[in-house]
C-alpha cells in the first residue's frame, strides 16, 4: 500500500527533525510508482508555494481520504504532526490487515461457488448432450424439468460463447463509462444480500467507523467532527443513515 509505506516513512523523517520539504522531496526520488511519485510532488510542489501540508493532500481525495488529511490538520494545529502520522500509519496497518483477514474468509465460500458454477457449466455444456439420445430413445413422456434442463443444454451449448461474449462487452462498457465504482458497489449489493457476507460486512463497517471514530478523538478533533468525519466514511447506506441520526441527537 502506497499511502501506508508513504505515511510510515515520512513520519520517520520528522521525527529525525528532517524538514517537511526536505522529506518530502526523499520520498519523491525513493518511489518507484511513477503515478504515486506524481502525486509526492505535485504535493512537494503546493506545500513549496505556500500551501500547508493538509491543504495540498485534499487535492487528492481519492488517494487521501477526508479522515487522512483531518488528522494531519490536527497534528499541525497541535505541533506534533509526526504523533499524528503515526495514528494514520496504525491505523492504515490495522485496516490492511482486516481487508487482508476478510479476503481469506471470504476465499473458501468464493471458491465453493466458482466450481458449483464451472461444474454447472460442464453439466449443461458436455454432460447433458451425451445424455440427449438415451433420453429421447426411452419413449416416455420425460419430466417437465428434465426437458427444461435438454431445452438448456441445447441452447447453451450452441450459442455459450455468444452468451459469454456479450455479458463480457456489457461488463466492459459497464466499466470504461463507470469505472470501478460500479463493480464496488454490485460487489457491496451481493454482500449484503448474502446472511454471512452480510454479517461480515457489517462487522467490517463498524469496526472502519470505530476506530475512525477513536483516532480522531486521539487526534484532538472536535467530538462532533470526529462523529462526522467517521461516520462520512461508512459505505453502508443504512448504518450511515443511523449514524447521522446519532449526529443530528448529538448536536441538538
Amino acid at each position: 500500500n502506497d499511502v501506508l509505506i508513504f505515511t510510515q516513512k515520512l513520519t520517520t523523517l520528522i521525527r529525525a527533525k528532517v524538514e517537511l520539504l526536505s522529506a518530502l522531496r526523499i520520498l519523491y526520488e525513493q518511489t518507484e510508482g511513477l503515478r504515486f511519485k506524481e502525486v509526492i510532488l505535485e504535493i512537494y510542489n503546493a506545500t513549496k508555494e505556500g500551501k500547508t501540508f493538509s491543504e495540498s493532500l485534499e487535492a487528492f481525495p481519492k488517494v487521501f481520504p477526508y479522515l487522512y488529511v483531518n488528522i494531519v490538520k490536527a497534528g499541525e494545529a497541535s505541533g506534533r504532526l509526526d504523533a499524528g502520522l503515526e495514528q494514520i500509519s496504525d491505523f492504515l496497518y490495522r485496516e490492511q490487515s482486516l481487508r487482508t483477514k476478510v479476503a481469506v474468509a471470504l476465499a473458501y465460500p468464493l471458491l465453493l461457488i466458482f466450481v458449483g458454477l464451472t461444474s454447472i457449466f460442464i453439466l449443461i455444456n458436455f454432460v447433458v448432450p451425451r445424455l440427449r439420445p438415451i433420453l429421447e430413445s426411452m419413449g416416455k413422456d420425460l419430466p417437465l424439468i428434465t426437458k427444461i434442463i435438454l431445452q438448456i443444454s441445447s441452447f447453451s451449448s450452441k450459442s455459450w460463447w455468444l452468451v459469454g461474449g456479450t455479458v463480457g462487452f456489457i461488463v466492459l462498457i459497464l466499466y470504461r463509462q463507470k469505472g470501478s465504482v460500479f463493480f464496488k458497489r454490485l460487489g457491496r449489493k451481493i454482500k449484503m444480500s448474502l446472511p454471512m457476507l452480510n454479517r461480515l460486512t457489517q462487522n467490517q463497517e463498524l469496526d472502519y467507523f470505530s476506530r475512525s471514530l477513536s483516532l480522531l478523538l486521539k487526534s484532538g478533533v472536535s467530538a462532533l467532527k470526529s462523529l462526522e468525519i467517521s461516520t462520512a466514511g461508512v459505505e453502508d447506506q443504512k448504518l450511515k443513515e443511523e449514524l447521522k441520526k446519532v449526529y443530528q441527537n448529538v448536536a441538538s
